[in-house]
């Protein structure tokens, strides 16, 4: 662990296939709470991309108590260095739904797209 950027910094494990190209990945913890902020793998060349975590947010699960629901981020921005093109998801509210994993329509960006009408959609291909 190191302690840089008002963060302390751990090395995360990576697998087999980044591992053999030679980058490495490391995660920012906020020093204060522990919580994560930050994700970075970072390859020999210089070349790096970051995922940064904004406020966590409790997410109302049933039967849980209120101090045992997990945490998530509000916004998650990530971008690659020397790039100024970025992803940017921010989530307003949040709830579990133990049966949402199971259906399949959640992961079909076409469906997504119809039901909630984003303002914009940039596809990189």
């Amino acid at each position: 662990m190191a302690v840089r950027d008002g963060y302390a910094w751990v090395q995360v494990p990576v697998d087999d296939a980044v591992r053999s190209s030679g980058a490495r990945a490391e995660a920012a913890f906020d020093l204060r709470t522990l919580e994560p902020r930050r994700l970075r793998v970072a390859w020999p060349d210089g070349a790096s991309c970051t995922v940064e975590f904004g406020e966590l947010v409790s997410v109302e699960t049933p039967g849980a108590a209120p101090g045992a629901w997990p945490r998530i981020p509000r916004r998650i921005v990530a971008g690659r260095s020397g790039d100024s093109a970025s992803l940017s998801l921010t989530i307003d509210s949040a709830s579990a739904d133990p049966e949402g994993a199971d259906r399949p329509a959640l992961y079909d960006l076409d469906q997504l797209r119809a039901k909630f009408a984003p303002a914009r959609v940039e596809e990189d291909r």
